[in-house]
């Protein structure tokens, strides 16, 4: 007899429930395997990169990912979820909260983490419960409250006597249930973040000056106070009122230390500047123009403004202006291109070579409209034509990406993707707009693709990681995507069921 026949027969003569139960545990045994092999391909492998801080990625991300460390909630020292991961002046700024959503009032733990070694080291912890408000990230500090907050220690350089407001708004005074606000020189970090980065050396409260009404209505007068970052105040505005319109602030960036002041144009439903706010000494300089310009039509270039004007009722004979920071008119030149591509030189956003946002002066910008190319910038990110937010093109490169029957097709990605620093790679967000245009998580999957093409190259899931915030251009800090599977947790898979933060750095050759 053959050893096939002879085992043959021996398999024939097993009871059937004792083959099914071999069976059962050759499939255990090689999913047990499987999970190991997984966990030890995803094991730590430590940070071992220059820690050049960026929000940026570099290109070694191409590669896939690997996980440099993982953190568990008593490393971290608290059981709160975590809610924000921020980057301030180096250091990964971490907000651990128990509340439900950010319209809650704000309770919880600041903690810093130095992650430039080979596993990150928890700097400092610092608790705050003060109400609502924002969390200020001012240049190498965070203002929570009444304290201003140094991140490379956590060390409390000021107190101050009266917080800032509760709210800040990104548009006009309209709101009457919003007695104090955040104006001008202030930009979130992202979309219902708790953080807001203050762009200028002091941050301008606005509220009305008669509290005793509610309603704001065209007349309401308003006082602005400029506050330094140690909580002093720097000086004081009184908004005027002429030709019963109310001027104040518009939310703008700044452009060298001015911001627009306007109010609102009934007629056209806008708001027009007419005026400029000088945040070094809070002084007023009243605009060369008497009719007020659009301010969502003004780009505010580093050195100045540019917006459009035009004698013909119908706009086809266009010029770009050029305003000095102050508002005083520097220069025209007619204009030469279509209507979308200033809104896309509008909508533009820009970086140097270490991963910081820049802004073109006056001629950089209109050499850009004129060439349709940026040769001033390394990487510039512009939105498609029919989008003012969303990523539609890369260094004037049209984004694609590859439909079901595998062709390429014109598309665009989230203006909060996270880009390769020579514009190779887009890492898609954690989660997307809806229709209502509210954020929402609606997956947890966070896909790596290559640019132009949008062909997919890998995902953070594939390392158990989503909610990637770039620290370092070679490290990222992510939150676990825990497996829903009992059994995966118990077998120890990837990650680990205690981790609650986690570091991702390249993957590395073989």
């Amino acid at each position: 007899m053959t050893l096939s026949n002879t085992l043959t027969s021996w398999r024939k003569s097993l009871p059937t429930i004792l083959r099914r139960l071999a069976i059962a545990l050759a499939v255990a045994l090689v999913s047990a395997l499987a999970v190991g092999t997984s966990w030890l391909m995803h094991r730590p492998v430590g940070y071992s990169g220059d820690a050049h801080a960026s929000s940026l990625i570099s290109p070694d991300f191409a590669s896939g990912f690997d996980v440099a460390w993982e953190m568990t909630s008593a490393e971290l020292g608290t059981d709160a979820p975590i809610r924000e991961i921020v980057n301030v002046d180096g250091t990964a700024v971490i907000f651990a909260s128990s509340l439900a959503s950010s319209d809650d009032p704000l309770s919880g733990t600041l903690i810093g983490i130095d992650a430039s070694g080979r596993t990150p080291t928890v700097l400092w912890r610092h608790d705050i419960h003060n109400g609502n408000m924002n969390l200020l990230i001012w240049e190498d500090s965070i203002v929570a409250g009444d304290e201003t907050i140094r991140a490379a220690d956590g060390a409390v350089t000021a107190t101050w006597e009266t917080p800032l407001p509760t709210t800040m708004r990104f548009g006009y005074y309209a709101n009457p249930a919003v007695p104090a606000t955040l104006v001008g020189n202030v930009q979130p970090i992202r979309e219902g973040s708790r953080f807001v980065q203050v762009t200028w050396p002091v941050a301008l409260v606005c509220a009305p000056t008669d509290t005793r009404y509610l309603y704001v209505g065209p007349t309401t007068e308003f006082t602005c106070t400029a506050w330094h970052k140690d909580g002093s105040q720097a000086w004081s505005y009184v908004t005027s009122t002429e030709k019963d319109h109310q001027r104040g602030p518009i939310t703008t960036p700044a452009v060298n230390g001015y911001i627009l002041v306007g109010h609102l144009n009934q007629e056209y439903r806008r708001y027009d500047a007419d005026g400029f706010l000088n945040l070094a000494d809070g002084t007023y300089t009243r605009g060369d123009t008497q009719d007020g310009i659009n301010a969502s039509t003004l780009f505010p270039a580093s050195d100045g403004w540019i917006g459009t004007a035009s004698s013909d009722p119908y706009w086809q004979d266009q010029e770009f202006v050029v305003y000095n920071p102050d508002g005083t008119e520097r220069e025209r030149t007619a204009r030469s291109v279509g209507s979308r591509d200033w809104l896309r030189i509008l909508h533009m956003t820009c970086w140097d070579t270490t991963g910081h946002i820049i802004t073109p002066t006056a001629e950089q910008a209109l050499e850009t409209l004129r060439s349709e190319e940026v040769s001033w910038a390394p990487l510039c990110t512009q939105p498609p034509t029919y989008s003012e937010t969303d990523i539609g093109f890369i260094n004037g490169r049209p984004l694609m990406s590859t439909n079901e029957d595998g062709s390429p097709e014109t598309d665009s990605y989230p203006d909060d993707s996270i880009l390769a620093s020579d514009g190779s790679l887009i890492l898609y967000p954690a989660s997307t707009w809806t229709a209502d245009t509210s954020r929402q998580a609606v997956s947890l999957s966070q896909p790596l693709y290559s640019a132009p093409e949008g062909v997919l190259l890998s995902n953070l899931t594939e390392v158990g990681a989503y909610g990637a915030t770039p620290l370092y251009d070679d490290l990222l800090i992510a939150k676990p995507k825990h497996p829903n599977s009992s059994w995966h947790r118990y077998l120890g898979t990837y990650p680990h069921s205690d981790t609650v933060l986690m570091g991702i750095t390249p993957k590395r050759a073989g």
